[in-house]
């Protein structure tokens, strides 16, 4: 079992595959639609990878991030840049992509 630290001090614990998105559907059912990532000491992680594999503390701090908060931003840009990828190697076939990274406001494919 892990311990899971809740960014108000709630302490829960959780088998050791948890994920932040087991941790969210504990909650609610709501937040657990919401959630697309999940802060872990500092750094935004994704919320479907076990904990125990992203954080060797007891208890682990987890912050769930919804579309609602200004971290997740980059993870939805990322997420629909490769997205666009995907859209446009299949309208153009055989299309060559560099890469595509997010910025201040928005994101682009090479």
């Amino acid at each position: 079992m892990i311990q899971v630290e809740l960014p108000d001090g709630t302490l829960q614990e959780h088998p050791d595959e948890a994920t932040a998105l087991d941790v969210a559907g504990g909650i609610g059912e709501r937040l657990a639609g919401a959630t697309v990532a999940a802060v872990i000491e500092g750094t935004v992680v994704d919320a479907m990878r076990p904990l125990k594999q992203l954080s060797q503390a007891d208890p682990i701090p987890l912050k769930l991030l919804t579309n609602r908060d200004p971290e997740a931003l980059g993870v939805m840009r990322h997420s629909c840049a490769h997205l666009m990828a995907r859209a446009v190697m299949r309208i153009f076939p055989g299309v060559g992509l560099a890469f595509g990274p997010t910025i201040d406001n928005g994101f682009y494919y090479d």
